[in-house]
């Protein structure tokens, strides 16, 4: 993680230069360009840094603080410093400082890369997924398509207050559904669009580390980024054919075409889960990884011909 350099774009975003920030806080211009090359400095400076840039931390448990912040990640996940130490490369003691808020930034990037690897920035005062114009709603026959390949959801992890999907829990806003711990059987996560990195590294991390056992992302499908080329892999990807049509809402008062093409990618699928898919969409079906080789998944109903909109079967 180099928080130096999330520092750095959100700064030159706002059209500051290194030496307004400097001035504001009082310090020396090297110190500021340390933070931001070479993630050097303390996690005070970085505090400071941040409040005059007007940002706060997405993806990470509440706190009053940065280091209370990390604490409470860590309690959620049931670890313990020594566990974290070990993963992170680094000394209980480390762990210790970071949690206290007296940290170097390089030591809080190695123990943020463990327990908050989505982290990121937001302003300060947005409540994001209410105002995010890459929102948008699938409507109630997709969702109902991915209820039969899922026979249930048990979290959504990006859930909207008019959205339609029947999950037995959710998460209402990014900053919860990239800092909680995603522990279901099966997860249907439609991300913000801006976010799908973010929620696509999320859903990877949780998968691996067997909190969830089955989740289905719908993306758009852009393949040419480093997270989807580290991704797919393991996943089971289907493109689909044409362009999903979103349900409306707030920004799109009718019902609208994607202006690109969407993919689902699936990890943790079983025999079932691919062929209920298969059965709901159609599309081009790409198996995940085995061998080092990579497919096209043939499941038992793969000769029937796809159609050109997602499909349920007949009841």
């Amino acid at each position: 993680m180099n928080i130096g350099s999330l520092i750095r774009a959100e700064r030159e975003a706002k059209g500051k230069t290194l030496s307004d920030i400097a001035t504001v806080l009082a310090i020396s211009l090297s110190t500021v360009w340390e933070l931001e090359k070479q993630n050097r400095g303390t996690m005070a400076v970085l505090e400071r840094v941040r409040e005059v840039l007007g940002l706060e931390w997405i993806g990470i448990a509440k706190g009053l603080t940065l280091g209370a912040r990390t604490r409470a990640e860590r309690l959620r996940r049931n670890w313990t410093k020594e566990s974290v130490s070990k993963k992170a490369g680094v000394s209980q003691s480390v762990v210790a400082r970071v949690e206290s808020d007296r940290a170097r930034v390089s030591s809080l990037c190695a123990v943020l890369d463990i327990l908050a690897p989505c982290i990121h920035f937001g302003r300060s005062g947005v409540r994001h997924c209410d105002t995010m114009q890459n929102a948008r709603l699938a409507p109630p026959e997709f969702i109902r398509q991915v209820l039969y390949v899922l026979e249930e959801i048990e979290l959504d992890p990006c859930a909207r207050p008019n959205s339609c999907v029947p999950a037995a829990h959710r998460y209402f806003d990014e900053d919860e559904g990239l800092s909680q711990p995603w522990t279901a059987r099966t997860i249907f996560c439609h991300p913000p669009y801006h976010l799908a990195e973010k929620f696509m590294r999320k859903a990877h991390c949780e998968w691996l580390a067997e909190q969830a056992e089955c989740v289905v992302l719908l993306l758009p499908a852009l393949t040419r980024t480093r997270t989807f080329r580290q991704i797919a892999s393991d996943a089971d990807i289907i493109f689909f054919k044409d362009r999903l049509w979103f349900w409306p809402g707030r920004r799109a008062p009718t019902p609208h075409a994607a202006p690109f093409s969407s993919m689902m990618m699936i990890l943790g699928a079983n025999d079932g889960v691919i062929e209920r898919a298969w059965t709901a969409w159609g599309g081009v079906f790409i198996a995940k990884r085995i061998d080092g080789c990579r497919a096209i998944r043939e499941p038992n109903i793969i000769s029937r011909s796809s159609s050109s909109n997602p499909r349920l079967p007949h009841s």
